[in-house]
């Protein structure tokens, strides 16, 4: 995950803009089944309106879910979205 990608994610997540909500929503479902997500002691504090995402982070990546479904341009790093 770029730097700027981070910093759109957490934008995005602070901002709660409605058509990435959508998006983030779809790809928040698909990585809620994931067996590659791990809780994260570290962004346990991120609390996500969707709560199947709190503060995890993806296995294969390590980025913070709540930020990388929320980032556009990210893809997912076993290609599910």
């Amino acid at each position: 995950m770029q730097v700027y990608n981070v910093i759109k994610g957490w934008y995005h997540y602070l901002t709660n803009d409605t058509e990435v909500e959508k998006i983030a929503i779809k790809r928040a479902k698909i990585c809620a089944e994931c067996p590659n997500k791990k809780e994260s002691k570290v962004f346990a504090w991120v609390k996500d309106e969707i709560k199947e995402i709190n503060g995890s982070i993806c296995g294969e990546c390590s980025c913070p879910i709540a930020m990388k479904v929320r980032s556009i341009n990210e893809k997912c790093p076993i290609n599910e979205w």
